[in-house]
């Protein structure tokens, strides 16, 4: 079904709708999966590779939880759910994690960096650090972050 923007839709529509207009200024899906191969490819360290994730996940566009739940999804880095949230830290889990897919097995550091930039730019302290708790460890697995802050 495809939705026109002319103030006759439900909330949850005009919501999609939204989320659609926010989202369409950010990198393709590819861009991300090719900037990851590339970084795999140079062997960069996992520091870098953390970096190169936070510096992926600053996007403006992200405001909320919500808002990087369904970046993930829509750009098919994973599929995330919060486990846990509180003043100081948070629990995720993130389904077919795009680092485990493209063979970066029990070291998602390129997420665990996205996140930590998705969550500054959604209003955590600066002082946010994630990381990886448990890896699913290949293509079709589950991987959990904590975050700090």
């Amino acid at each position: 079904m495809i939705l026109l923007d002319d103030g006759k839709n439900s909330p949850a529509d005009q919501a999609g709708l939204e989320a659609e207009g926010a989202m369409a200024n950010l990198p393709t899906t590819s861009l991300y999966r090719k900037r990851i191969t590339e970084l795999l490819r140079v062997g960069v360290s996992p520091r870098e590779m953390y970096r190169a994730g936070q510096e992926d996940g600053c996007q403006p566009e992200l405001v909320n939880l919500t808002d990087i739940l369904f970046f993930l999804r829509d750009k098919r880095l994973g599929r995330m759910s919060v486990i846990q949230e509180s003043n100081s830290h948070a629990i995720f889990k993130i389904y077919d994690c795009v680092c485990c897919e493209l063979g970066t097995e029990h070291n998602c550091h390129y997420m665990a960096g996205f996140l930590a930039g998705a969550l500054r730019v959604t209003g955590r302290p600066d002082t946010v650090k994630v990381r990886e708790v448990s890896c699913g460890g290949g293509p079709g697995c589950d991987c959990v972050f904590e975050a700090h802050w």
